[in-house]
């Protein structure tokens, strides 16, 4: 059987320009696209791109028009509830996770490469079957940097509040409402639902006969950490 890796790594803060390859010429001359290999670009596999703002309108919309209606005074009504999310300390208009499957090291044979990109593929076709609370706006697989990954972007999607608007783009209490019960810190949370992410990773491994080994990037949850590991 053949083994690989799999890491899955969380952040708030994206850039879909870079995700999408959105570039022009002078975007490419900078050194922050070094490791990225122009001639394999036409491999990404570009799965889902949404507008932010659009994708808040249709999930928030309906019940950004329920709160304002209930709203006598105008300087509490809400005009564009994404720039509230934006201006709010206590949310994050969206996260973004990392999703790779093997290291670069894996990809010297093409069989590799392109069960990766299957696995991935499929990972994301039944991500909102498995998180109905966290609704994807764009989706990536990168096949022009040194290993297949993915790159997912979502916005949560919370509801049951009893005042002001009822539904938020609250990250844990989106993976409470799924079934994550909160024992410990808020961290246990995240941690409960990405190890079953991983579990659901394995699996479609699993599927293809790939084992999957535990390395480095396989402890790694935030952002920071893994564009460390990376550089490193």
């Amino acid at each position: 059987m053949v083994k690989m890796s799999a890491s899955f790594v969380k952040g708030t803060a994206t850039s879909i320009k870079h995700n999408n390859r959105d570039f022009k010429e002078k975007d490419w001359e900078t050194k922050y696209h070094n490791h990225i290999n122009r001639e394999r670009e036409k491999d990404n596999k570009y799965l889902q791109s949404t507008p932010i703002r659009e994708k808040y309108d249709e999930l928030f919309g309906e019940e950004v028009e329920r709160y304002n209606a209930t709203q006598k005074r105008k300087d509490r009504k809400i005009d564009d509830y994404f720039d509230k999310v934006k201006n709010d300390k206590t949310l994050n208009t969206q996260y973004e996770f990392i999703v790779q499957v093997g290291t670069k090291d894996d990809f010297d044979l093409y069989s590799n490469y392109k069960i990766a990109n299957e696995i991935l593929e499929e990972y994301t076709e039944n991500f909102e079957d498995r998180n109905p609370h966290l609704k994807i706006y764009n989706a990536v697989i990168h096949n022009d940097e040194a290993s297949p990954h993915l790159h997912l972007n979502v916005i949560p999607v919370a509801e049951g509040y009893k005042q002001g608007m009822r539904k938020r783009p609250a990250f844990n209490k989106a993976i409470e409402e799924q079934g994550f019960e909160r024992t410990g810190d808020s961290r246990q949370v995240f941690r409960d639902w990405r190890n079953s992410e991983l579990s659901e990773i394995e699996t479609l491994m699993n599927k293809r006969e790939i084992e999957r080994v535990k390395v480095g990037t396989n402890s790694i949850q935030s952002m920071p950490e893994y564009k460390k590991l990376k550089e490193s």
